[in-house]
């Protein structure tokens, strides 16, 4: 749980740190190409993308850096968030605790 809830405040982080630097400043640290490709996907998928970065191997912090650059509803993000990263901690908690345990 608490994993889950630092997940959380990581991404809240990420994307104000998105906000802070703007599309100047992302594309600076990742370049034009990059920054064009996930304005593209953001504009394609937008709160899902969150929501499927939060629980898979995607860039967790850069896609949380996007929505705060390009300025994605701050609360939809907190539920996009909210919604995957807690469980998915408490899943991969409870699933090494049986690894353990066995």
């Amino acid at each position: 749980m608490v994993s889950g809830v630092a997940g959380i405040a990581s991404g809240i982080i990420d994307y104000g740190f998105g906000k802070l630097i703007g599309l100047s400043g992302f594309e600076k640290m990742i370049g034009k190409r990059k920054t064009k490709k996930g304005v593209t996907l953001y504009k394609k998928f937008g709160v899902w993308g969150i929501a499927v970065s939060a629980v898979t191997s995607l860039p967790y912090s850069v896609i949380c850096w996007m929505a705060g650059v390009l300025r994605m509803n701050y609360w939809k993000f907190l539920i996009a968030v909210s919604l995957t990263r807690v469980p998915c901690h408490i899943l991969v908690a409870i699933y090494f605790s049986r690894l353990v345990n066995d």
